[in-house]
């Protein structure tokens, strides 16, 4: 099973946090962490990401999607949806499931 991070696979998942309120308006999002009070937010294609977390897809099937949706190579894409989810994970806006 290939490794993106070094930890996570393209098989693993991931889910918004138990305590994370989401709003969008524009193609952008702002998270909530209810619990500890702090807002975060994403633009277009973090966003893109979000919906795909929210609906249960892999973090391969995130890069799928967004490969066929955006002009950018796929080690890219892979290394910055890999950050993306990395820094919402260290403030408990995700969990890999």
């Amino acid at each position: 099973m290939p490794t993106i991070n070094g930890s996570w696979t393209t098989d693993t998942t991931f889910r918004p946090g138990a305590q994370v309120g989401a709003t969008g308006q524009g193609g952008h999002t702002v998270l909530l962490d209810y619990a500890g009070g702090q807002y975060y937010g994403l633009d277009e294609v973090g966003t893109r990401i979000w919906e795909l977390v929210r609906d249960g897809q892999t973090l391969g099937g995130i890069v799928d999607a967004l490969e066929a949706e955006y002009d950018v190579a796929r080690d890219v894409l892979e290394a910055d949806t890999s950050a993306l989810l990395a820094e919402l994970a260290a403030r408990r806006l995700v969990e890999a499931a």
